[in-house]
């Protein structure tokens, strides 16, 4: 039985089911923050070229169903549950045959459904978001990559990852493929780490704010119109440019893009700029009303402490600078340094417990790392509560930002009443 992180068990029973994971080609992104914005900014721009992309993010919000979707459309019910009652099958008729390896884990099960949709659905590309670290990660069976995307590289995971920098990125680098060109914005070890691993395999890593020299018809669109496909993207703040960039970089040097580069002629420009226009990425400086059509309330996945810094610096450049932190975190995270890189002088925080079964830090517990920090703060027993006092308590010109981890964001996202994703509304910040 396959103990130890290993791609072995999931590698085999794709060989023996004909390695579906490699009759699509893939994008493969990773990173520690924004792998999420990226794939789906990739996803938009290969649908706006006129081909069907099959997209697997995680985490979900709401529904596991939001981890499998095509052409932005996430898997119906019927098909999910078909799906992996299939899989499942297949997963122990293989541990049955295959004693050494076992059965799959759940989401070996959820990968090998993404594989095996966007194959039987006829998706031309397929855009793989890394679940955890990407050596081990089971989105890394996949050998047929047109494209690597790091994002970036900081301290998350690291009882799983390692505890510095170079750790991390070594795990990260594990997805970069032979003669597959990387795309990053790592800095310093992380990024020394990555070209270390990339020259071990003969692949070239490109890491700077202008488009890489190619002779393909997109490189020459991207190199003339940069700016505005960059401006035109609906997800806000400045690390969406940056994770606009790896994107439209990383799809620069595919040579396989050019027949509908080509096809498209002159209104490539308009349809990249529409497509762009139009990407909804929830949970992710997402504004939204509240149950009353209160306005201004703000939800957020920030969950570690980088993370956080983007989110003040896309706060401050809004102009948002009195914001009511409603926030909880798990244990695995590190909420001292979250706290230490998110509330300013004039923010408050209202600490939630959240309802997991991951363990958790205490409303009290994070009270206590706000007092240190001379941060403004109240507890509370739930998410909801929380948003509650936000809301009858709100400061004038103050903005309620819902954040510290998901499974705020999911709390948040059921007391408003939804029941997918795709009732959140955009609504432009207040």
């Amino acid at each position: 039985m396959v103990e130890s992180p290993s791609l072995a068990r999931i590698k085999a029973f794709l060989a023996w089911q004909g390695s579906v994971q490699n009759e699509i080609p893939a994008i493969h992104v990773g990173g520690t923050n924004g792998k999420g914005s990226t794939a789906t900014i990739v996803d938009s721009i290969l649908q706006a070229l006129g081909f069907k992309v099959g997209r697997f993010i995680g985490p979900h919000l709401l529904r596991w169903n939001e981890r499998l979707n095509i052409n932005a459309r996430a898997i119906d019910d019927d098909r999910f549950a078909e799906l992996v009652t299939r899989v499942r099958g297949m997963s122990e008729e293989f541990a049955g045959e295959h004693p050494d390896l076992g059965p799959l884990s759940w989401f070996e099960i959820l990968t090998a459904m993404a594989f095996i949709y966007f194959k039987e659905e006829g998706c031309d590309y397929q855009v793989l978001e890394v679940g955890l670290g990407g050596n081990f990660d089971a989105t890394n069976a996949a050998d047929n990559v047109s494209g690597t995307i790091i994002t970036n590289v900081d301290l998350d995971h690291t009882q799983i990852l390692g505890d510095t920098v170079e750790k991390i990125a070594s795990e990260k680098a594990g997805i970069i493929k032979p003669g597959i060109p990387v795309f990053t914005q790592a800095s310093g070890a992380a990024l020394d780490e990555i070209l270390r691993q990339a020259g071990l395999r003969g692949s070239r890593v490109y890491s700077g704010d202008a488009p890489p020299a190619s002779g393909t018809l997109l490189a020459g669109v991207i190199h003339e119109h940069l700016d505005e496909l960059l401006d035109s993207i609906s997800l806000r703040g400045p690390h969406q440019r940056n994770n606009g960039r790896l994107a439209l970089f990383s799809l620069s040097l595919i040579e396989a893009l050019d027949r509908q580069v080509a096809a498209l002629g002159e209104r490539v420009v308009s349809r990249l700029k529409e497509n762009l226009s139009r990407i909804y990425w929830p949970g992710r400086l997402q504004s939204v009303q509240g149950k009353e059509n209160e306005t201004g309330i703000i939800l957020d996945g920030a969950h570690n402490p980088a993370s956080a810094r983007v989110l003040r610096i896309a706060l401050d450049q809004l102009g948002l600078n009195r914001c009511c932190f409603v926030l909880g975190f798990y244990k695995s995270k590190d909420a001292g340094g979250f706290l230490q890189s998110l509330p300013g002088k004039d923010d408050r925080v209202i600490a939630c417990r959240l309802h997991s079964r991951r363990s958790s830090y205490s409303p009290e517990a994070i009270m206590r790392m706000c007092r240190e920090l001379g941060i403004s703060v109240k507890t509370v027993e739930s998410v909801a509560e929380g948003i509650e006092e936000a809301l009858a308590s709100r400061l004038p010109g103050e903005t309620i930002v819902a954040t510290g981890s998901f499974a705020v964001l999911k709390e948040t996202m059921e007391l408003l009443g939804w029941q997918s994703v795709d009732m959140g509304t955009p609504l432009g910040l207040k």
